[in-house]
């Protein structure tokens, strides 16, 4: 897979149910459309991923981290700790935990977003805030970042 990319805006039931958008589900491996992880992202949003891809991170993550560490075992308990495997129901609706939905401030109006290896979930307002306010950073950061990127590949 290529990952996930679009935009799209949906509506959460009372229960905090919604439809994972048509143009993320055809961005699925055929494998890949029943069970999922979500769980806190880094900017207060959440991360949703395919049950395969929670598992290739984890095994990174863990290789990554040394455990025998404070820091190593703080990071992935504030990582793994809330993470929570979801089910598209037969309506074809995945059911938020509403702990999760309290931290990322979800309420009723969801932007869910495609972010290469996963998909982000955003409260449309937050989403939009935080869209607004990197704007301004946008072409420092590519700079910086992906300044010296031509020259890598030879170009």
């Amino acid at each position: 897979m290529a990952g996930f990319i679009g935009e799209y805006e949906v509506k959460l039931d009372d229960k905090g149910r919604f439809v994972l958008p048509a143009g993320i589900k055809k961005q699925l491996e055929p494998t890949d459309h029943d069970t999922f992880v979500v769980n806190r992202g880094f900017e207060q949003q959440l991360n949703l991923y395919t049950m395969k891809e929670w598992e290739n991170l984890m095994n990174r993550v863990t290789k990554k981290v040394n455990q025998f560490t404070e820091e190593g075992r703080r990071l992935l308990r504030q990582f793994r700790n809330g993470a929570v495997p979801v089910s598209i129901d037969s309506s074809g609706r995945l059911l938020l935990p509403q702990n999760l939905m309290q931290y990322a401030g979800i309420k009723k109006e969801l932007t869910v977003v495609g972010a290469f290896d996963r998909v982000e979930l955003w409260d449309r307002s937050k989403y939009e805030q935080e869209m607004k306010e990197g704007l301004a950073e946008f072409s420092m950061l590519a700079e910086k970042l992906l300044g010296n990127l031509g020259e890598e590949d030879g170009q």
